[in-house]
């Protein structure tokens, strides 16, 4: 199987606008009433309850759009005693936001006792939650004049369940059985159904965030809805391939680089080459590898070396 890679150069313009006014701000707070905007919304336990303890904690996510929140600022707490699920307000000084800029933002929650940060809590599989993301304005220093923060205006609890790690594409043996999981942060009464991807149909009984299908022939897709009280989320589309004695080769170029994905049967000896021409010149070797995790996934540091690069995976020695 072959792919090609082209080269695609593009001219960029960039304009630059000079700010005056300083790094923009925001309070963040799940209780406040300012400029005639409320926010009340409490956080809740992954048993419903209002949080409450000193062992959660927080963190301010902000970017661009949606899917690209990175955190920012410091770790935040809950006030707790007579105010359960009310964070203790603080401001956050956003680096990419000037003053009157927007972005988008949300609160994500963790336990302390778990993890240092959210990431590895939900990489642990432990309890995590998140808000709704909202696209809320920092404010700064006009002219050196103080003026009140911006506030995540909007802000709702829960937020639409975060998929932390997809369900990954699986090669098996005829007979075999394979197991796909999805990893997700819903904060309560989180529920899950996988999908029949072929057919659309929800699968019965697969209600969990661990699904394991009966005996598959050929190939199946798989995904799985991830549902709470603020709305769903969609995972991606897993494949379960059969019979992949030989392997086979993908191409993702969606992020300006090829990202080569190998699929086949766990033991498979493979080699990866490439060349500049589909004709006239040599297939250069670029590894040779086993299969132990399919699919395996590669990125080429060199393919921006030639105008154009062809890819192929064969049975190794």
């Amino acid at each position: 199987m072959i792919f090609k890679t082209t080269l695609l150069a593009s001219v960029l313009c960039a304009l630059a606008c000079v700010h005056c006014f300083g790094q923009g701000r925001v309070t963040v707070s799940n209780f406040i009433e300012q400029n005639g905007h409320t926010i009340n919304a409490p956080f809740r336990d992954e048993n419903g309850q209002f949080i409450a303890s000193a062992d959660y904690a927080l963190q301010l996510y902000a970017g661009s759009q949606p899917s690209s929140l990175v955190p920012v600022g410091p770790v935040g707490t809950f006030v707790g005693g007579r105010a359960p699920g009310i964070f203790k307000g603080y401001v956050v000084a956003i680096p990419f936001l000037w003053y009157y800029d927007y972005g988008w933002m949300q609160v994500r929650v963790w336990k302390l006792s778990d993890a240092p940060n959210f990431e590895e809590a939900a990489l642990l599989r432990k309890w995590t939650a998140v808000s709704s993301a909202v696209f809320a304005q920092a404010r700064g220093f006009p002219g050196g004049v103080p003026e009140l923060p911006g506030i995540l205006v909007g802000l709702q609890y829960p937020g639409v369940p975060l998929i932390v790690e997809q369900p990954r594409d699986v090669a098996l043996r005829q007979g075999d059985h394979i197991t796909f999981a999805v990893n997700a942060t819903g904060g309560t009464q989180t529920q899950y159904q996988w999908i029949d991807a072929d057919s659309g149909k929800s699968i019965p009984g697969a209600t969990n965030a661990v699904f394991t299908p009966t005996e598959i022939s050929g190939s199946r897709r798989f995904r799985v809805k991830v549902e709470n009280s603020a709305g769903s989320t969609l995972s991606r589309t897993a494949i379960a391939f059969v019979g992949l004695d030989k392997p086979t080769l993908e191409l993702d170029y969606s992020t300006g680089e090829p990202r080569l994905r190998v699929l086949g049967t766990s033991g498979l000896k493979c080699r990866l080459e490439s060349s500049d021409a589909l004709v006239g010149s040599a297939w250069t070797p670029l590894l040779d590898f086993e299969l132990y995790d399919s699919p395996l996934e590669l990125i080429d540091p060199t393919a921006g070396e030639e105008a154009a690069r062809f890819y192929r995976v064969s049975i190794g020695e």
